[in-house]
């Protein structure tokens, strides 16, 4: 009798497991193809483990800004940019934590303009998913999305994101089993391209402003990622890359400045040398807050120089990794010579 229910009993556990893993792949293959969002998820997954020395959050500003082709060819620096859209500062810890389960980088680089708003505009759950709802399925997971929202049918569909994403069934092809273990290289480690020009006016010399406080929510979540860094000992760096900042912004810019140089963290506002840069308004920006890959180079090298002027990081990298990443250098000089041409 004992070994029949034991037999029942190890049944119903490996149909259990059988049912989760099924039903677990079958929502990474629902998941809408959101090319900015759902790739640079899908690629950090992809990645081998313990091979980046900088992973690096924002928003769209991150993949517009740093080049990580370049950081690999000019500064031996393997890095990772895991931005989405309009990147809120609610999901730093999150994605903080998601890192450390795969990689050890040396440094964990913040793009900060998310912190900086014209007026108060309130937590968007749109921006939210756009991270959440690319993650591995997980406990971590799970404890984020309660700790975002109490509104339960908002918890269970972000949770059970295929409750969300159901229709999209109608839209699927064999080809996208593929997506089944949320994974999928990124072919320039979550750096994207553009070669537009639109020509910018020269931002106005607001120097002179006082600090201006930040919201006090993202305030508050600001100072929970750097607890979170300082007891995982992962350094921190914060950059303020450079657009067309109005009055209320530098303002805003400032303050954080403040806090987070009180903290004893580097606070590198690429604003502050646009001419040591080598910035051309008129040239490095396809609008009015994110380079062209001409003005991405150069925002890539001052920051690169920085991280090795100021980090002590270990850059050496196994045959595998070099191979891999000079592949992706590669990959990036075709790729902007094809787009040079055209």
């Amino acid at each position: 009798m004992i070994k029949k229910e034991w037999k029942n009993f190890v049944g119903s556990v490996v149909f259990l497991g059988i049912a989760a893993f099924l039903f677990v792949s079958i929502s990474y293959v629902m998941r809408p193809v959101d090319l900015g969002n759902r790739d640079a998820m899908a690629g950090f997954y992809a990645e081998e483990d313990n091979t980046l020395d900088v992973v690096a959050f924002g928003s769209s500003a991150i993949y517009r800004f740093l080049n990580n082709p370049i950081l690999w060819e000019e500064y031996g620096i393997t890095s990772y940019n895991l931005g989405t859209g309009s990147q809120q500062p609610d999901v730093a810890v999150m994605l903080a934590n998601e890192t450390l389960k795969t990689q050890k980088p040396d440094l964990i680089l913040v793009e900060t303009r998310s912190f900086i708003k014209e007026e108060k505009e309130g937590k968007s759950d749109i921006n939210f998913r756009r991270v959440s709802d690319y993650m591995n399925y997980s406990f971590d997971r799970i404890k984020y999305i309660t700790a975002y929202t109490d509104d339960w049918s908002l918890r269970i569909s972000m949770i059970f994101d295929i409750c969300f994403y159901h229709e999209l069934w109608k839209e699927f092809k064999i080809t996208d089993l593929y997506r089944a273990d949320n994974k999928k290289d990124t072919e320039l480690k979550g750096w994207e391209c553009i070669y537009e020009c639109e020509p910018q006016e020269v931002p106005e010399d607001y120097s002179g402003v006082m600090p201006e406080a930040i919201d006090p929510e993202e305030e508050q979540e600001l100072y929970e990622l750097m607890d979170f860094c300082e007891a995982e000992e992962i350094a921190l760096l914060f950059v303020a890359t450079p657009w067309k900042m109005t009055e209320n912004r530098v303002a805003q810019n400032k303050y954080l400045e403040q806090i987070i140089t009180k903290r004893g963290y580097h606070f590198l506002n690429c604003n502050d040398y646009i001419d040591e840069i080598g910035i051309d308004y008129s040239k490095d920006f396809y609008d009015s807050m994110h380079t062209n890959v001409w003005g991405a180079e150069k925002v890539t090298h001052f920051i690169g120089k920085f991280m090795k002027k100021h980090f002590d990081m270990d850059l050496s990298h196994d045959e595998e990794t070099v191979k891999e990443w000079n592949r992706v250098a590669e990959s990036y000089h075709e790729k902007k010579q094809n787009g040079e041409k055209e």
